[in-house]
C-alpha cells in the first residue's frame, strides 16, 4: 500500500511538473510577446519624438528667418521713406509737383512697411501656433514614452517573478520526486 501511494504521488508530481512547465512557459511566452511589443512601442515613440523635435527646430529656424526678413524689409522701407522725405524737404518750394510725388512715395513706403510688418506678425503668429501644436504633440508623445517604459519595466519584473516562481515549484517537485525515488 505504501509503494502504491508512493507511485501515485510520483505520477502526481510528474503531472504537476508538466503542468507547471506548460503554464510557466505559456506565461513567459505571453510576457515576452508583451515585452517585445512594448520595446517596439518605445522605439517607435523615441523615433517620433526625434522627428517632432526636428520639426520644432525647423519651425524655430523658419520663425527666426521670417523675423530677420521683416527687420531687413522694415529697415529698407524706413530708409526709403527717410530718403524721400529728405529729398522732398530739399526740394521744398522749388518744385511743388515733385515734392508731392516724393511725399506720396514716402507715404507709400510707410504703408508698405506697415503691411509688411502686419504680414510678418501674422506669419509669426501662424508659425507660433504650429510650434505650440508641435510642442503639445511632443509632450504627449513623451508622456506615452514614459508610460510605455514604466510598463516595460513592470513586464520585466513580472517575467522575472514568473520565472522564479516556476523554477521554485519545479525544484520543489524535483526534490520531492528524488525523496520518493530514494525510498
Amino acid at each position: 500500500a505504501r509503494e502504491a501511494r508512493r507511485q501515485v504521488r510520483l505520477k502526481e508530481l510528474h503531472a504537476e511538473k508538466q503542468r507547471l512547465r506548460r503554464e510557466g512557459f505559456a506565461q513567459l511566452e505571453a510576457l515576452e510577446v508583451r515585452h517585445l511589443g512594448l520595446t517596439t512601442e518605445v522605439r517607435e515613440t523615441e523615433e517620433a519624438l526625434r522627428m517632432l523635435d526636428m520639426r520644432v527646430n525647423e519651425f524655430a529656424v523658419e520663425e527666426a528667418k521670417a523675423r530677420a526678413a521683416v527687420v531687413v524689409a522694415m529697415k529698407q522701407r524706413v530708409e526709403d521713406g527717410e530718403k524721400h522725405k529728405s529729398i522732398a524737404s530739399w526740394n521744398f518750394g522749388k518744385n511743388e509737383g515733385r515734392k508731392r510725388e516724393l511725399e506720396e512715395r514716402a507715404k507709400a513706403a510707410a504703408d508698405a512697411f506697415a503691411r509688411a510688418e502686419e504680414d510678418a506678425t501674422s506669419h509669426a503668429r501662424d508659425k507660433l501656433r504650429e510650434l505650440e501644436a508641435a510642442h503639445h504633440a511632443l509632450t504627449q508623445r513623451q508622456k506615452q514614452l514614459e508610460h510605455a517604459r514604466s510598463e516595460l519595466a513592470a513586464v520585466g519584473r513580472q517575467t522575472h517573478d514568473a520565472r522564479t516562481a516556476t523554477d521554485m515549484a519545479l525544484r520543489r517537485c524535483d526534490r520531492e520526486t528524488a525523496e520518493l525515488e530514494a525510498q
